[in-house]
């Protein structure tokens, strides 16, 4: 049996409220932490995954995966776009994968 992969908190938080790193290098290690954090948990879902500038990007056959993670002086923005064959999902699309592998068959 597999291990469960762990899903992210960053992907169902609400960042609405939270405070950005008062230093440039803080924002910016927080900015690659926890977009390593979302390409790590998707390629462990099995998406062939790349780097942006400010974001990641997963593809496994017609699901599309977009997260971005950016912290300003004094705001933290976050987007998580998730798609199957062009039509708008949400985060259940990414729970029903993980659940997937897990399955025994008897």
């Amino acid at each position: 049996m597999k291990t469960p992969i762990e899903e992210p908190y960053i992907l169902t938080a609400n960042c609405h409220y939270w405070r950005s790193n008062s230093s440039a290098d803080g924002r910016r290690h927080n900015e690659r932490r926890r977009l390593t954090e979302v390409k790590d948990y998707l390629c462990a879902l099995g998406f062939a995954c790349t780097d942006g500038v400010d974001c990641v990007v997963g593809v496994k056959d017609a699901v599309r995966v977009v997260f971005s993670y950016n912290e300003s002086c004094t705001r933290v923005y976050k987007s998580l776009c998730i798609t199957q064959g062009g039509k708008r999902s949400n985060i259940t699309l990414l729970r029903k994968m993980q659940e997937e592998p897990n399955k025994e068959t008897n």
